[in-house]
């Protein structure tokens, strides 16, 4: 069995413990329809998923409207969140 120094040891934790992970997370805002809320493991905002569930309700239509939203979701992309529409 090697003897690893304490100097060593934690040189080697540190690389590990002090580094945030990267995690890159695709930001999507998704229009919630009847078929996407049905199926409760697979779809959007289901009873047995994982993620909070934030729906925005929109008065209107068009592009611009989404757009205002996604310096919002960009702050909790790593979180787990999932953004709906309707």
């Amino acid at each position: 069995m090697t003897e690893i120094k304490i100097d060593q040891l934690k040189k080697f934790l540190s690389n590990f413990a002090y580094n945030k992970p990267k995690v890159e997370k695709k930001i999507e805002l998704t229009e919630l329809t009847y078929k996407k809320a049905q199926s409760a493991t697979t779809g959007v905002c289901g009873r047995k998923t994982s993620n909070i569930c934030v729906i925005l309700f929109f008065n209107g239509k068009g592009q611009g409207l989404l757009d205002q939203y996604i310096p919002l979701v960009e702050q909790f992309k790593n979180d787990p969140i999932t953004w709906t529409y309707i």
